[in-house]
């Protein structure tokens, strides 16, 4: 079915990475892999590629620490909150090193590159996400505030010298706070491309309600609620 949808290429776990690999794929290997598979295919014409690394994803060690490094000073912390969020921290700093690696393997081709990197959801940090309460960071209230740190997540758009070139921009600054599925509405914007009909609909309804949630909420002028417009909710319906 997935082959319907004009991505003809998958790659799991099961029948690719357990070969080279025993158990998931960390971003050692599977960061590299990637940025060959895009390099060798690129010679062949346009390539679309969208891949999910399971790196760091939790649950983190509350009773011993990965590694030596330290991120966080214990202080005030329980021994296994400051476990936990080291070890999450340690898995940042890798990962963000393998995709300094990538973005590097792009940098100077003459192919123009686009990348979108963005998290799926915050870490797990303790059973009830208790370190989060040990750090201070509001999850529970019900503010807007608290819900940005429940379920906000950061993406990045980079693109190298030949493709700034080709469309026109630096693609730098910063970007609006938008749900997920509009992700591909602003590269499509900020890259000067329209799009098919139904991402001209989804423009019409990230201007109304840039983030969408399963909860009821939505934002709207730069604050979340859950009641709604008639016109907005019918734009939500029609998209859920």
């Amino acid at each position: 079915v997935n082959a319907n949808l004009g991505i003809p290429d998958y790659r799991f776990i099961e029948g690719y990475y357990d070969a080279v690999v025993s158990g998931v794929p960390y971003d050692n290997v599977f960061l590299p892999d990637v940025t060959d598979t895009i390099l060798k295919k690129l010679e062949n014409g346009p390539v679309f590629s969208f891949n999910v690394t399971y790196q760091n994803h939790g649950p983190y060690s509350a009773d011993h620490a990965y590694f030596s490094d330290i991120y966080v000073p214990q202080e005030s912390l329980s021994s296994s909150d400051w476990h936990i969020i080291n070890n999450y921290l340690w898995g940042v700093q890798d990962t963000g090193r393998r995709m300094q690696t990538m973005v590097d393997a792009f940098r100077t081709i003459e192919e123009p590159v686009v990348l979108v990197f963005f998290g799926d959801h915050k870490p797990w940090l303790g059973e009830q996400s208790v370190t989060y309460d040990a750090l201070g960071i509001d999850i529970r209230s019900g503010s807007d505030e608290a819900f940005r740190n429940y379920y906000g997540t950061d993406y990045l758009f980079w693109a190298n010298d030949a493709a700034k070139s080709v469309l026109g921009t630096e693609l730098v600054g910063q970007g609006p706070e938008i749900s997920p599925c509009f992700l591909m509405n602003v590269l499509f914007e900020r890259c000067g491309w329209g799009g098919p009909g139904y991402m001209k609909f989804t423009d019409e309804l990230r201007a109304e309600l840039p983030v969408l949630h399963n909860t009821g909420r939505s934002l709207v002028g730069g604050t979340f609620t859950d009641t709604l417009t008639e016109a907005q909710q019918s734009l939500r319906d029609r998209m859920l």
